[in-house]
């Protein structure tokens, strides 16, 4: 039925939005110097991660991993300011 077009067209012009915005925030993430923030940035934003998950991943301890992390985050915004 043209309701179903419809909404399968609706649909797929969400999930491309929504993959053009993925693709900007990992392009943004990765302009950090530090690999190590950008790591975990994409680890906890993108792949969608838990603490626990990325200090295992990376073999960091979970305190230094949520440290990293808030690091990370005002590089992140210090950047996303001077831009």
């Amino acid at each position: 039925s043209d309701r179903l077009l419809d909404l399968e067209r609706e649909i797929a012009a969400k999930v491309e939005a929504a993959e053009r915005v993925r693709s900007r925030i990992i392009d943004e993430i990765e302009t950090l110097q530090n690999p190590l923030y950008v790591s975990i940035l994409l680890y906890r934003y993108i792949h969608g991660m838990k603490f626990e998950e990325i200090s295992c991943q990376m073999g960091y301890s979970y305190v230094y991993v949520t440290h990293l992390h808030g690091e990370a985050l005002q590089a992140f915004s210090l950047m996303k300011e001077q831009s």
